[in-house]
């Protein structure tokens, strides 16, 4: 019998999922041709074969790593702070800061006057749902933000986590804010 799944704190950042699954798929493909070609290496090929090993070499360290950012990058709410880890960086917002949550469309976000999804099978980040934070104060600059986000992770004040559970991290947020304000009470 299969268990249930058990519920997790951390919420995958999707938009470093899709990116660096798009990096390992270019990467295995070099790894798998570099490595065929240096493993058969026919005559023509023979002054290569170092480079060849190399290229094979190069392509399985980049699958690795980023296999390994992909994995490194998520949301977590705690009772205290909202933390967004990156594969480098790692960043936390003080619920005391936050002032609330809103749902938007994340094709809103890249380009505002566009209408209609891009991929029909809702598999690009165009067609998520994205959950805007807004806070009181930043515990960073928002630039520094945005240098280890990307280019569409503070709009209008507000911190854009786009996440496959959209809901759930929404939840939490608004129940760590409102037992912050129950305790202040």
């Amino acid at each position: 019998s299969k268990k249930p799944d058990k519920p997790t704190n951390r919420f995958p950042l999707f938009l470093y999922r899709h990116f660096f699954g798009k990096i390992r798929g270019t990467s295995l493909t070099l790894f798998v041709i570099a490595g065929a070609l240096w493993a058969w290496s026919p005559a023509p090929l023979a002054p290569f074969e170092t480079v060849l090993g190399m290229a094979a070499l190069l392509g399985l360290l980049v699958y690795v790593l980023a296999y390994a950012c992909a994995r490194l990058a998520w949301v977590n709410v705690t009772a205290s702070a909202i933390v967004v880890q990156l594969p480098l960086y790692r960043v936390s917002f003080p619920i005391a800061d936050v002032l609330g949550t809103k749902a938007i469309p994340y094709i809103k976000i890249v380009s505002p006057d566009s209408t209609e999804a891009i991929d029909p099978e809702g598999n690009a980040p165009q067609d998520r749902t994205a959950l805007l934070v807004q806070f009181r104060f930043w515990p960073q600059p928002q630039s520094v933000v945005r240098f280890w986000m990307g280019k569409h992770a503070v709009v209008d004040d507000q911190l854009v986590l786009l996440v496959d559970d959209w809901l759930t991290l929404r939840r939490r947020i608004d129940q760590k804010i409102e037992a912050r304000r129950a305790v202040r009470r």
